[in-house]
């Protein structure tokens, strides 16, 4: 880090984002931890939500001696996560930055929702982002093999090409060949997923130590309870590596569509058989989709969860381009013509 600091103008040092809650950042820079707030001039400037920090950005940080630092600018991502945010129709929200690996923790009981599972892969691999499909608590379920089994089936037929992990996050079952698969020296791996599905304690058992609040199971179902409830960015010293723990995701909105063609790969394949370019898949002549439904080579549903992911993102898009279009207008509502302004300066 000593080498990047040279690039910078003096008094200004490069940080990573480690932890947000609401207004307050903590960075990590090269002399320790600083508790750091957004420089009004980039908090004014910035015109989306995900283009302010969050933790694993790398930022560049005015750091006082003995006073609060603030973060001047935010650097250059080469990889995001974002997802529209809840309850918002035209709202982004970004979960995390900087990372190689996401790992996608699911459980063998109601959280595992295939059309789930693809809205995570497409909402990674949108990002630039390597996901992995964590199968956890396989420990409650170790009496039921062939269940196990089927489930795993069930995944690698949603991901064909992604790899999937056992695990029991309670007994330290799998946790090793996690670590070997997905981290190692400079790596960044974030750990996204529904509440309770227990990420907070895979977390704690990749690091050896409890260092995330995990709540008890509930008694009459076995699941987890939300305790995570911020976003942290967590150093892995044996591996070099850093881990971003996210609090469960109870909507999970599309915000791009960059990643559905490598989510449906097998339907991709079959619509390039279509007569038309742009077929929609809906009753067009000549539509090999249609054909290979009818013959029984596509799943259905996987069709139908595809057509539905892609309705999401266009109808946003739509949306945000409106929203854009009325804020334009309001701007130039608000700002008398050029002419204008220069026949006031006149008069006055």
């Amino acid at each position: 880090m000593a080498a990047i600091e040279g690039a910078f103008p003096p008094g200004i040092v490069p940080a990573r984002v480690l932890r947000q809650e609401r207004d307050l950042y903590r960075v990590a820079t090269a002399k320790g931890e600083r508790i750091a707030l957004v420089a009004g001039r980039l908090r004014y400037n910035t015109t989306r939500r995900d283009e302010l920090p969050v933790p694993g950005d790398w930022v560049a940080v005015r750091s006082p001696p003995g006073d609060r630092a603030t973060i001047q600018a935010c650097l250059p991502r080469r990889s995001v996560l974002l997802r529209k945010a809840a309850g918002s129709a035209t709202s982004v929200q970004a979960l995390a930055a900087n990372v190689d690996a996401a790992l996608v923790v699911t459980a063998p009981d109601r959280d595992l929702n295939p059309r789930r599972i693809e809205r995570y892969l497409a909402m990674i691999r949108a990002g630039g982002v390597a996901p992995h499909l964590v199968l956890n608590k396989v420990d409650l379920y170790s009496s039921e093999e062939t269940r196990l089994k089927l489930l795993e089936v069930e995944l690698s037929r949603l991901a064909p090409d992604v790899p999937i992990h056992r695990v029991s996050a309670q007994t330290g079952l799998g946790v090793a060949e996690v670590l070997a698969a997905a981290f190692g020296p400079g790596r960044s791996v974030a750990i996204i997923g529904s509440s309770g599905v227990g990420k907070s304690t895979l977390c704690n058992a990749l690091f050896g130590e409890d260092l995330q609040d995990t709540g008890a199971e509930r008694v009459s179902d076995a699941r987890g309870r939300h305790t995570t409830t911020r976003r942290d960015l967590l150093l892995l010293p044996d591996r070099g590596g850093v881990v971003v723990d996210t609090p469960g995701l109870r909507e999970l909105g599309l915000w791009e569509g960059g990643g559905l063609d490598a989510t449906f790969p097998e339907l991709m394949e079959v619509a390039r058989g279509c007569r038309f370019r742009d077929c929609k898949h809906q009753g067009e002549p000549g539509c090999a989709v249609e054909e290979a439904l009818i013959e029984g080579d596509l799943d259905q549903d996987r069709v139908r969860g595809y057509e539905k992911l892609r309705r999401e993102v266009d109808r946003r898009s739509r949306r945000q381009g409106k929203a854009q279009e009325d804020r334009d207008k309001q701007r130039r509502q608000r700002r008398p013509p050029r002419r204008a302004r220069s026949a006031r300066r006149q008069d006055w």
